[in-house]
């Protein structure tokens, strides 16, 4: 058998035609995962509008889950991941449109897109520790103070990282 993880800390995401196949899989599973991530995601342009209503009735279905959406300057798929973004601001649906300096190349996926999606899950994940600590608060207004936070509920800091400009214009992470 193999590791199961709880959907509220299940994030997927893929790079090009693996973003494709990230928005095809969330919505065939929605209540798997509590995010979805594309970086340059590989969809024709009229794709997106059919993403972004069958993410908004998957979303109805089993709640809110966010969408971030990667791409660099020149991505040929850039203006189907831009109207992606617009389709699912214009059905107030969750969603963040971060674009890169650079290609559609696997340079950039590994100097700047991985870091970008792992930033991204990062915030999904602090959202959501936001989101049930506002709703711990409000319900404690009715039944009484909170008690103590617990060392293992407390957000780890990140590992330290510096960030350094890369060839063209790209980031790339030095540990």
């Amino acid at each position: 058998t193999g590791a199961s993880f709880p959907a509220s800390r299940t994030m997927i995401s893929g790079n090009s035609l693996g973003g494709y196949l990230a928005i095809e899989l969330f919505l065939k599973n929605p209540e798997t995962f509590c995010g979805l991530g594309t970086a340059q995601g590989a969809f024709g342009p009229q794709q997106a509008a059919r993403y972004a209503l069958a993410v908004q009735q998957a979303t109805a279905r089993v709640g809110r889950r966010r969408v971030e959406i990667l791409t660099s300057s020149f991505d040929p798929y850039r203006r189907q991941n831009e109207a992606f973004h617009q389709h699912l601001q214009q059905r107030k649906q969750a969603s963040r449109l971060r674009v890169s300096p650079g290609p559609h190349d696997q340079r950039w996926l590994n100097e700047s897109g991985v870091i970008e999606m792992l930033l991204c899950a990062d915030d999904v994940f602090t959202g959501q520790r936001a989101e049930a600590s506002r709703f711990a608060r409000s319900r404690a207004r009715c039944s009484g103070p909170l008690p103590p936070p617990s060392i293992a509920s407390r957000p780890r800091p990140l590992p330290r990282t510096r960030i350094a400009p890369g060839r063209r214009g790209r980031v790339r992470t030095l540990t």
